[in-house]
């Protein structure tokens, strides 16, 4: 979700309906700042196929 007028607002960044994806998956996003406390935006998440199937 963002909140891109900083007013505690928070709505979803995007819906998509009827998609299947596969169990036992995951998406993992880590951030780290060492000792500092911080937040991080994630501006981008792209996603690929590696194995293309057979035609």
């Amino acid at each position: 979700s963002t909140d891109i007028d900083n007013k505690a607002a928070w709505k979803p960044c995007f819906t998509v309906n009827g998609i299947k994806l596969p169990t036992g998956y995951h998406f993992g996003i880590t951030a780290t700042t060492g000792d500092l406390s911080d937040n991080h935006d994630i501006l981008s998440v792209r996603l690929f196929q590696l194995d293309m199937p057979n035609d």
